[in-house]
C-alpha cells in the first residue's frame, strides 16, 4: 500500500489511527482488497463501501457493506435499519452485507466477521380476513 502511494499512505493511515470508526473501516477495507476485490464509496447507498468482483468500470458492485459499531446507539444496530438495508440491496441487486471488527488486539490482528442480510428479508403476510 505505502508503495503504490510514494510513502503518502502511512500518513494517511496515521489520521486514522485513534479514530476507532476509522480504523474499523480501514480494516474492513484492507480485507477485501488484500483478498482480490475492488471496493468503492457506499455513500450514495447509506452504507460505507461498494465491493466489486472486478473494476468498477466493468461491472456493477456485488455487496453493500455496512461496518457496525460495537458500541453504537441502539438505533444504528437495530434490527429495523438491517430489515431497511436489506431491502435496498434486494431492490438494487446486491448484496447488503454488516462488517463486526473485534476490538480485540491479538498477533492476527483483529478478527472481522460478516452476515449477510439475503436471507433476512420479513416477507408480507397474507391478509387475515
Amino acid at each position: 500500500l505505502e508503495t503504490a502511494h510514494n510513502g503518502k499512505a502511512s500518513q494517511f493511515v496515521d489520521i486514522l489511527l485513534g479514530r476507532p470508526e476509522l480504523e474499523r473501516r480501514l480494516h474492513v477495507f484492507l480485507d477485501f482488497w488484500k483478498n482480490g476485490w475492488f471496493i468503492g464509496s457506499g455513500s450514495n447507498f447509506g452504507v460505507h463501501f461498494l465491493v466489486y468482483e472486478s473494476h468498477p468500470s466493468s461491472c456493477h458492485s456485488r455487496y453493500m457493506v455496512y461496518v457496525c459499531d460495537p458500541i453504537a446507539e441502539e438505533a444504528e444496530n437495530h434490527p429495523c435499519e438491517w430489515q431497511s438495508l436489506a431491502s435496498l440491496a434486494r431492490k438494487v441487486n446486491k448484496v447488503a452485507l454488516l462488517a463486526f471488527v473485534s476490538e480485540n488486539h491479538n498477533s492476527q490482528g483483529r478478527k472481522i466477521s460478516y452476515l449477510s442480510l439475503e436471507s433476512c428479508l420479513l416477507k408480507p403476510q397474507k391478509s387475515w380476513n
